[in-house]
């Protein structure tokens, strides 16, 4: 009986590093796939405006306006854009009401989201 668990054993240690060794060149492979997109020279940057600064929507648009203005400004920026996540970045899970800049407030329990997981 001794043998038959150590031999089990063996079978399970090998079949665990079998499949770490699939994962890890599956990992390996996922790295070296085109994603659609080229990120050289980009630079990424939190914003967080404090809330007490900008208690309104329209205070709020006025400070990315003017960051929006500020770093397009700067030598060899060829665009600009916001972003609540990078490709491939960590995501927080939620659902996030959409309002759009210049459309008429939605009326209660008809404004549009995005649920995220």
């Amino acid at each position: 009986m001794r043998n038959l668990l150590v031999a089990g054993e063996v079978a399970t240690a090998v079949l665990l590093l079998v499949g770490a060794g699939l994962l890890l060149r599956t990992l390996m492979a996922v790295q070296s796939v085109d994603r659609g997109y080229r990120a050289e020279s980009v630079l990424t940057m939190v914003v967080d405006p404090l809330g007490s600064e900008y208690p309104t929507d329209e205070k709020l648009l006025q400070f990315y306006d003017s960051v929006e203005q500020e770093v397009r400004a700067l030598p060899n920026v060829r665009s600009v854009a916001f972003a609540s996540t990078l490709p491939l970045g960590t995501s927080y899970a939620g659902t996030f009401f959409v309002s759009i800049v210049g459309d008429p407030p939605s009326p209660d329990g008809k404004q549009p989201s995005q649920t995220t997981r």
